[in-house]
Formats: C-alpha cells, structure tokens, sequence
C-alpha cells in the first residue's frame, strides 16, 4: 500500500490528521461499523469473555475515544446518521410510514439524492469509494449506496432478521445479497457475511491501492441472529454472540496488516 489508512472502529472520525496529510496527500479512510456491538464487547473497552487481539493492537496503535453517541439505538436512524453528519428526524428516517423505528422490506423510504453523504465529499475529490455492508436506508435499487456517493457496493439491503427465513410469519421475501444494484444470491448462507464482507472490502482496497479511496465497512453482525464459520463456531466464552465478535476480530485484522 502506498498511502496511510486512517482508521475508525464503530465510529467516524473526521478530521484525522497523520504525516500523508501534513505533505498534502489524501489518506485513506476505512469506517468500521458493527450493528449490535456493546460497548464492553471488545478488548479495549473492558471485555473479559470476548477474545480480540487485533482490536486491542489497532488501539494501542492509535487512539480509543471514550465520548461517543449514537442518534439512536437501533439501525436505520444510526445508520442514517452515520451517512449524512444530521439527526434522522431532519431526514424523515427515524421511523417508517407504518410507525417502525427500522426500514422493513419495501418499505418506500430513503435518504434524498439531494443530501450530502459520507462518501459524496470524497468522492468529488477523486476517491474511490466503496461500501461493503448492510445497508438499511431503503431497499428499493433507487435508494442503494451506488446512488448516495458509492462507486461501488456489496452486501445485503436489510438487517439479517428480516428475511423469508428469519420472518416467515410476516411472508417476507429472501433477503438478497446485491454487487452494486443486482442481485446475485438470495438468502445467502449468513454464517458466511462476515468472511465475503472480508473478502470484497479486500478486493477494493487491492483495485484502488494506486488512488486514494473510502470505505465503509458496516458488518451486519453481531445483529441477531448470530453466525459465524467453522474456525469461530463455538469457540468464545459467550456462545454465538461472542462467535461472531471474535470473528470480526479476525476481519479487522486482515486490513491493518496489508
């Protein structure tokens, strides 16, 4: 790699500042964000049950910021305010049509083209952005991260729960697992999200190592339900959830050690 990456785990820092900014060059910039990860869920912030040695490094190497809010605790007005720096009522995303504090399939809600995003700033200044992720602020193809500022996107549209098999009785279709706008698998194996969220944030940094790029890298777990691969099955002192922390653990580590 050829720039400094600039890193945020569960939150957005703006304004880092390192030695490729003091000379004048963009550095890269990679948002982790994890739906449903406590606050003592991690080395850093005090966990005792959950093994994560990766984050634990990444913090001893920068910095651990202690004061930091969420617009809300639950996905959609997080996520919204995670994507455009304002509080959801001002967007009319802190609560769907039906009165649900979430986005549910179909429902015909979205963040306006005309808003500002994170990634639309960078991207006029010659980043490549990506976002490899669930999403969560509409579902429809004209709502999607690819036209909200993302050059790219993959993942799944939804919280994990909210697919024909975790809803049956509410008669929702398969979750869909989308490249771009397109779908290319529906109801795909969830014990494998976080590995193929992995394995295209990876992709996109190799294909953009010679440019200066974004991204944003919102895990869909340790959202229930919990999953996690073989290696990381019942491995934790704290059964599903911790599988699937210690599992992102893993994940961190595959970008800080490029």
């Amino acid at each position: 790699m050829h720039r400094t990456i600039a890193w945020s785990f569960l939150c957005f820092a703006l304004g880092i500042c390192d030695a490729d900014c003091v000379f004048g060059r963009q550095p890269n910039f990679i948002v982790i964000f994890c739906d449903n990860l406590g606050c003592a869920d991690s080395g850093p912030f005090g966990s005792e049950s959950h093994h994560t040695p990766n984050i634990d490094e990444m913090v001893q190497e920068g910095m651990r910021l202690t004061n930091f809010y969420s617009t809300c605790g639950v996905c959609t007005p997080s996520h919204c305010s995670l994507m455009t720096d304002c509080y959801p009522q001002r967007i009319g995303l802190y609560e769907s049509e039906q009165g649900q504090r979430v986005l549910f399939p179909g429902i015909k809600r979205e963040i306006k083209p005309s808003k500002t995003t994170i990634a639309k700033t960078p991207k006029h200044r010659g980043c490549a952005t990506g976002f490899v992720r669930k999403w969560h602020l509409g579902d429809q193809r004209e709502f999607l991260p690819t036209r909200h500022g993302f050059n790219s996107s993959f993942g799944i549209p939804f919280s994990n729960d909210m697919g024909k098999i975790d809803r049956s009785i509410k008669m929702y279709p398969p979750t869909p697992l989308l490249r771009n706008e397109e779908v290319v698998q529906l109801e795909s194996g969830q014990r494998y999200l976080t590995v193929q969220y992995t394995e295209e944030a990876l992709y996109f940094i190799e294909a953009n190592q010679e440019r200066p790029f974004f991204l944003c890298l919102p895990h869909s777990l340790p959202h229930w339900p919990q999953h996690a691969i073989t290696n990381f099955e019942n491995k934790s002192a704290n059964n599903a959830w911790g599988d699937a922390v210690e599992e992102i653990d893993w994940s961190t580590r595959n970008f800080f050690t490029r």
